[in-house]
Parts: C-alpha cells; sequence; structure tokens
C-alpha cells in the first residue's frame, strides 16, 4: 500500500518500483480521505500487472454487478433503472462481451461520437444526445470498474482511459428556481389539483418520486409534520414540518386520500410547462421545484445544516454545488444592503 505525508496543505505518497526503485508523487489532495484513493490509483499506475493473472469480466457483467451492489444498497428505483438504461447504451456501442481490461482512451472517445449521432436518429434529424447525458453513462461504466476494482476483478486504471478533455464541462447545473412571483402566478394558473401538487414539491423540497410516496399514515397534524420517505441516501427518509401554505392542502387531501397517497402520481408535466408558457416565464421540472424550496430557505437565511437535512442529504456540498441558487434580483437586494458611507 502507498504511504501518505504531507507537505503544506497537499498529502504525497511514495512507494517502490519493481526494480526497487523509490518514487514520490503529489496526490494533489487537501482531503486525507480523497488522497488515500489517488495514492492507491498512482500505485497500481506504478505496480506492473501480469494480466494473465486476472479473469476476463465482460462490460455488462461489471454493470450488472454494480447495479446488484445498488440494488442491495437500497438506493431508488429512479437510481436503478437510470443505472439500467445506461447500461444498455454502453453495451450496445462498447460491445457487452467486450473484456474491460481492453478498454482504450480510444474506445471511450468513440462511444462519445457514436452518441452525440445516436441522439438524432435514423433520419438524422433530431437532436444530438446531450454531453450531459454521455457524461452520466460515462460515470456509471466508472463506477462499474472502481467497484469492480474492490472485488479485484479489475486491474487497470480507470485515469489511464478516462476521457476527460471529451467530457470537459459536459455537465451543467441548472439554475432554475421559481421566485415567489411566479409560485403565485403558477398557482393560480393550474387547475386546483395540480396546484396541490405545485405547493406539495415547493413547500417540501421532496423529490419527484418522493411526494408519491406520502400517505396518510406519513402525516401527524397534532405534531404538524409529515415524514418523507426517501431512499436515495442515507439521510433521505426524514421528517419535514408542514409549511403553513401546504397545511389546508393537506388536511383536505387527507378527507378524500383514505389510506392511499396524498399527491398519486403524476406523469403529465407538460401541464406545468403548458402554464409557464401562458404566463410567460421559463418552464420549470420537478427539480427545480426542489431547488425552489433550497433557494427560498438559503434566501431567509435559513442555516446550511437544516437545509442539508430537510432536503435528506447527507453534506452540504450537493446542496451548495447544485440546489441553492440565487438570481439577479436577489443579488440586487443582498447588494442594497450594503451601507451607504
Amino acid at each position: 500500500m502507498a504511504r501518505l505525508y504531507k507537505r503544506g496543505r497537499v498529502w504525497w505518497t511514495w512507494g517502490y518500483y519493481a526494480n526497487g526503485e523509490k518514487w514520490v508523487a503529489s496526490t494533489q489532495c487537501h482531503d486525507k480521505q480523497a488522497a488515500g484513493r489517488k495514492a492507491l490509483d498512482l500505485e497500481r499506475q506504478r505496480t506492473p500487472v501480469d494480466r494473465a493473472e486476472v479473469a476476463p469480466l465482460s462490460i455488462e457483467q461489471a454493470l450488472n454487478d454494480v447495479i446488484a451492489a445498488r440494488v442491495r444498497e437500497a438506493k431508488s428505483e429512479h437510481t436503478v433503472a437510470n443505472y439500467r438504461r445506461c447500461g444498455g447504451h454502453l453495451c450496445r456501442v462498447l460491445g457487452a462481451d467486450k473484456d474491460v481490461h481492453e478498454l482504450t482512451l480510444a474506445d471511450l472517445e468513440h462511444y462519445i461520437d457514436v452518441r452525440r449521432e445516436n441522439g438524432r436518429g435514423e433520419d438524422g434529424k433530431g437532436e444530438p444526445t446531450m454531453r450531459s447525458t454521455i457524461d452520466l453513462e460515462l460515470r456509471i461504466l466508472k463506477s462499474a470498474l472502481a467497484y469492480a476494482t474492490k472485488h479485484k476483478r479489475y486491474r487497470g486504471t480507470v485515469g489511464d482511459i478516462w476521457p476527460a478533455e471529451a467530457l470537459k464541462g459536459a455537465h451543467v447545473p441548472h439554475e432554475r428556481y421559481l421566485t415567489r412571483e411566479e409560485y403565485v402566478a403558477l398557482r393560480g394558473e393550474l387547475p386546483r389539483d395540480r396546484a396541490d401538487y405545485l405547493t406539495a414539491y415547493v413547500m417540501t423540497g421532496a423529490r419527484r418520486s418522493e411526494v408519491w410516496r406520502i400517505h396518510a399514515e406519513h402525516v401527524h397534524l397534532a405534531r404538524n409534520t409529515i415524514r418523507i420517505k426517501g431512499t436515495k441516501t442515507e439521510g433521505a427518509d426524514r421528517i419535514v414540518p408542514i409549511a403553513a401554505e401546504l397545511r389546508p392542502i393537506v388536511e383536505r387531501r387527507l378527507e378524500t386520500c383514505g389510506k392511499g397517497p396524498l399527491w398519486p402520481e403524476w406523469d403529465e408535466w407538460h401541464v406545468l410547462d403548458r402554464a409557464c408558457k401562458r404566463l410567460s416565464i421559463e418552464g420549470a421540472s420537478p427539480n427545480d421545484l426542489r431547488r425552489t424550496f433550497c433557494s427560498w430557505l438559503a434566501l431567509a437565511n435559513v442555516p446550511l445544516l437544516v437545509t442539508v437535512k430537510l432536503m435528506g442529504h447527507r453534506s452540504s456540498k450537493m446542496v451548495e454545488r447544485v440546489y441553492a441558487r440565487f438570481g439577479s434580483d436577489d443579488l440586487q437586494a443582498a447588494i442594497s444592503k450594503l451601507p451607504a458611507l
């Protein structure tokens, strides 16, 4: 195992080549745990591997293994479905039976080119596959290789075949969230039943499928709370207080839902898109409504760790990087609070 030591704020590692010569390298990491993972990669790069000792592992089997692992980890149905969908594209383009040890940088660059063109359809007139979608597919392959590495079934180095330059900037976090004025306008524009869904998402910060899982038994009116039975992360199963805006809707729907869900599964999101178009505002997805919840809390100066708990995340990283967003009006309002000297 590679050793770790610190120079300033950066962790370094060292070891020995097969001929006994010492090597030293920077992990370029400030976090010790991340440095440990990078050190293992650096050590593998410098240690010759006898491929004859490594059993072949097909791309399909590697993907099936990591999908099975996600099921055991009780990941959400949506997450598992994403793995399966992306795995289908990976097997089709790269070859289901191809040994993962034979994968090269050229293979993955070719995958990017093929997937971009695949999105156009047979007539060549469709839209190309989004770069963020291709990035997600390849990250799932990366997860499969990492899982195989843990079980000593993959002895390659992912960094050697990873098309970092081709994927640079592929993932661009969405910025969209509703302003208070947009929310009020949309509530008035939507049919009451659909407006109830809008309020449920914005006032709980629940993920799309989490709202569908809220049943009468999860509501405690005396305590003014709703249990959100999330499965995506360790902290996703959580208790959220019922917002004043949401309380009358919950009470009304409790009278009619029986033992079923308060907000049954709904896929007709074009209703919301059409309402946005009629109001001449940008469309909003379920994840944008979740982002609205987070952004409104941030604007109200709610402590970050409280927001993390309410959204069912394990750390503040995702909240800071993806969900909390501020528009130009919000930034202008913040600047206006600076003192005039």
